[in-house]
């Protein structure tokens, strides 16, 4: 008996102790976000400069360290020393490198004024080696965009002095200007999550990550291809590209590929001159016209028939195009981005695609994921449409019940298909999805899945409960099986983890990976 009270004192004192590591660790991690906010916060400081933006990243990071009171941070950027204290160099420190555009611009080093704990290995924690990591690392981009902005002010001061310079002098500042705007564009996109970008709506990784292609596709003149399923907002992506790119100031010239007749393509697309066939009472401009200087969006580009690929290779590669009853030639500088659901690599070996059109407008590929596969977003997207439709309906909130049904839909019609469910929603009263219609005015509480509390009217509460309890679902069916219950929720293992973290749920003893 003596024994097992014993074991049993053994494994609650065990307990306490893990719990009192747990309070440590959650706490030190509270002070690291606090940390990197309040430099966001700070990077976001209209005409920052590089010495005060360094004076106040060694007076906090102290703040956020084990012994905070005989804690000493120094820097050194470009040459310069910053320290919140004086205090000499010693024996018990860490530090870390602050790189920017590749090279490094100076150190972070932080000390302890006195000898730590003889207990301890280390006088500072990894966690705290792996935050001032983290620090430099966002330093070294918030001096990159700094420094790109003193450039612009100079480039911009340079064109003012010289305006009455010749007018190629002037193009080329104005080319400069422009490259240092898109970078600050950038720059910036990289300093916090981005929930919207343009009209996109999303903050999910697979939503960041198209974000930064996006910019990569707005900062060159490249032929782009979009891909992605019926309803994933390939147009807004295109959209975003040009408006964001050195084109935006003309035309963003639309066509839908698979809704042109076959016979009409060419005049179409390079337009006729007055009596070229009957009914041609006038001459008309073709999108190729139209899109001069501009982007021509091909909408489903995988229905254009291979007589008019080879028709607009030669538009593209320089050698014009002539209207149906032209004899004179026409040329259009237009920058292709274009759009699909299929394959075109599967199109070219199949025989439905060239393969020198293909490779003409694949320059730059984009692939939007499936909203199946950002459901994290699925709560913006209906935050959103809400803001939208509730204005003039009579239906201002959508119920939990029907919370739930959206966040465990698989959506295969995507964003298209969420916008037409929630616009009959509120146009109607009735929810329908999979067949399945609900009507909530006649819906009764006991048939929701969701239990109703204080933020019941609260759609981001209510589908954040539903992905918890899908998740301990998943992790408890697979034994905590990791790989496996992301496998099954049908997200990656990194997301998993990052889920799970944000709703508190700490690992079993024993887990497999």
């Amino acid at each position: 008996m003596n024994q097992n009270h014993n074991e049993l004192i053994e494994q609650i004192n065990s307990l306490k102790d893990q719990l009192k590591k747990k309070t440590f660790d959650l706490e030190e991690r509270k002070k690291e976000l606090n940390c990197l906010y309040t430099i966001s916060k700070i990077a976001e400081t209209e005409n920052l400069d590089i010495d005060s933006l360094m004076q106040q990243v060694v007076d906090i990071i102290p703040l956020s360290l084990r012994y905070p009171d005989i804690s000493v941070a120094k820097a050194v950027v470009l040459d310069k020393p910053y320290e919140n204290r004086p205090h000499a160099p010693n024996q018990w420190k860490i530090s870390a490198p602050i790189v920017s555009s590749g090279k490094k611009k100076g150190e972070l080093i932080l000390y302890l004024t006195q000898e730590p704990d003889q207990n301890l290995q280390k006088p500072f924690l990894k966690e705290e080696q792996d935050l001032i990591n983290a620090v430099c690392e966002r330093i070294g981009k918030i001096i990159e965009r700094i420094q790109t902005n003193e450039q612009l002010k100079e480039v911009e001061a340079r064109y003012y002095r010289d305006i009455t310079q010749e007018k190629e002098k002037e193009y080329q500042v104005n080319q400069e200007k422009n490259r240092l705007q898109q970078e600050n564009i950038r720059l910036r996109s990289t300093i916090k999550d981005r929930y919207r970008f343009q009209n996109i709506i999303g903050m999910s990784p697979a939503m960041q990550h198209v974000y930064d292609q996006i910019l990569t596709a707005a900062n060159s003149d490249a032929n782009v291809s979009i891909y992605g399923e019926s309803g994933t907002g390939k147009e807004l992506v295109a959209r975003a590209i040009h408006d964001m790119g050195p084109r935006n100031a003309d035309a963003f010239i639309t066509i839908n590929c698979g809704a042109i007749p076959e016979s009409l393509m060419e005049s179409e697309f390079f337009g006729y001159k007055k009596g070229a066939f009957t009914g041609a009472a006038f001459d008309k401009h073709g999108y190729l016209d139209l899109a001069d200087t501009g982007t021509l969006f091909l909408d489903e580009i995988g229905d254009l028939p291979i007589s008019m690929q080879v028709k607009l290779l030669r538009a593209i590669d320089g050698g014009g195009y002539y209207p149906i009853g032209s004899q004179s030639k026409h040329t259009s500088n237009f920058r292709i981005v274009a759009a699909t659901n299929k394959n075109l690599k599967q199109l070219v070996g199949e025989g439905f695609m060239r393969e020198d059109f293909y490779y003409r407008i694949q320059v730059i590929p984009i692939f939007l994921p499936p909203l199946k596969e950002r459901k994290e977003d699925i709560p913006l997207l209906v935050d959103h449409f809400t803001d939208i439709y509730a204005q003039s309906s009579p239906f201002k909130k959508i119920p939990n019940h029907i919370a739930a049904q959206i966040f465990n839909h698989d959506w295969p019609g995507n964003i298209r298909e969420l916008q037409n469910v929630l616009l009959r929603f509120f146009s109607t009263g009735e929810f329908e999805i999979s067949n399945m219609i609900v009507n909530p005015r006649k819906s009764a509480d006991v048939n929701r899945s969701v239990p109703i509390g204080d933020n019941s009217n609260n759609l981001s509460h209510t589908i954040e409960m539903v992905e918890k309890e899908q998740i301990i679902n998943a992790l408890q069916s697979t034994n905590w099986h990791r790989s496996c219950a992301a496998e099954k929720l049908g997200i990656s293992r990194s997301t998993l983890f990052r889920r799970m973290k944000k709703h508190g749920l700490r690992l079993k003893q024993n887990v497999r990976y």
